[in-house]
This record gives structure tokens, C-alpha cells and sequence, in this order.
């Protein structure tokens, strides 16, 4: 990895191996970071799930905790990815590793970061279902299966969810069958907006149970 930009190889996502087969390595410095920000959102619901009846209490109604536990997992999630991000870019300027001339950092960072506060809200949608224990693995099944699908049907990539924060994957890089960075920016977000508005929903049903 000499010379090449620690921040594209960790950040960037994933360029397809061009032999039909799932680049490993590649994928492994992608769900390094995934991991990175999962495990910071877990250690935060893990902490609310303690004092959950308190807080409903204290918010007066389960949809004004709904905000709240939303509102501080995202932050929670952003955190992470600034450290993470800081770490990376830290390591960059260490080894005085430039970015690739023809790179848009702050597009790279942005999808980064939005599709990571994707994951992150649906991280904590599924807290609040009965499948809130296997919601890591739910998401980083996603994450790679969604991927991997784009590997081996081109056609389809830009419709994958798990390209949707690679940089490498975007039509700044791939012109003929990359996605739309601004496409895929509104989707993620009216994908939060819809978690959001489903978090608020379930919280209210489960407290007339």
C-alpha cells in the first residue's frame, strides 16, 4: 500500500477486482470502518437500554424518546466517524501519502459519512424490534451481500446498497455504470427520514401493548 492514499483505500470503497471475483482486502479496510461505527453505536444503545424506562418516563411519551435515542445515535455515529476519519487521514499525513490527483475528498468523506449514519439509524430501528440482538449482523449482511450482488451483475451496481458509500463505486470513477453521488446523497437521507418516521411509529405501538 505504499504510496497510495491510506484515506482512498479505507474510505474510498472498494474498486472491483476486474476478474469477476470479490476483491478480499479490499473489502476487509471497508467493513474495518462499518465495524468502527456499528461498534460505537452499539456501546451507545447498549448504555440506553439500561435506563430505557427512566428515559420513556422522563420524556413523557415513547416518540419524544424516539427523537431523543435517534437524534443521540446519530451523533454518537458521527462522532465515530470523525475519530475514524481523523485516525485515517492522521496516518496519511504521517507517511506523507498524497490522495490521487483526480480524487474529490470531501466527496469521499461525505459519502463515507452519510452512508455510515444509514447504517447507523437502522442500527437503531432495529434496536427497538425483536430482532435488535442480530441487528449488527443484519446490517453487515447487507452491507456484503448488496456488494457483492454489484460484483457479479454490473448492470445492477448502482442500485446496491452497499456501493452506495464507495467513492470508487460512483460515476466520478466508474462514468458508465457508477451511481450518482447526488442521487445516492438524497436517497440515504430520505432512507433516514423514513427510519426515523418508522422508529416514531413502532415506539408508539409498543407502548399500547
Amino acid at each position: 500500500m505504499r504510496g497510495e492514499s491510506i484515506t482512498y483505500s479505507y474510505l474510498g470503497g472498494i474498486a472491483d477486482s476486474g476478474f469477476g471475483g470479490i476483491p478480499l482486502i479490499p473489502m476487509g479496510r471497508w467493513l474495518l470502518g462499518v465495524s468502527v461505527v456499528l461498534l460505537a453505536a452499539g456501546i451507545f444503545l447498549g448504555g440506553k437500554r439500561k435506563i430505557v424506562l427512566l428515559e420513556q418516563v422522563r420524556f413523557g411519551s415513547r416518540r419524544r424518546w424516539w427523537n431523543a435515542q435517534f437524534g443521540g445515535l446519530l451523533f454518537c455515529g458521527a462522532a465515530a466517524c470523525l475519530f475514524y476519519e481523523c485516525v485515517i487521514q492522521g496516518a496519511d499525513t504521517l507517511l506523507h501519502l498524497p490522495w490521487p490527483e483526480e480524487m474529490d475528498g470531501r466527496l469521499v468523506l461525505l459519502l463515507w459519512l452519510v452512508h455510515m449514519e444509514t447504517l447507523v439509524g437502522a442500527f437503531g430501528l432495529l434496536d427497538i424490534t425483536k430482532f435488535g440482538r442480530l441487528a449488527p449482523a443484519i446490517l453487515f449482511l447487507s452491507e456484503v451481500l448488496t456488494f457483492v450482488t454489484g460484483v457479479f451483475f454490473r448492470g445492477i451496481s448502482k442500485y446496491m446498497f452497499g456501493t452506495w458509500g464507495m467513492y470508487a463505486q460512483s460515476s466520478r470513477v466508474r462514468a458508465a455504470d457508477g451511481f450518482s453521488p447526488a442521487a445516492v446523497l438524497v436517497l440515504e437521507g430520505m432512507l433516514l427520514l423514513v427510519i426515523w418516521k418508522m422508529g416514531a411509529v413502532l415506539a408508539e405501538r409498543r407502548s399500547r401493548l
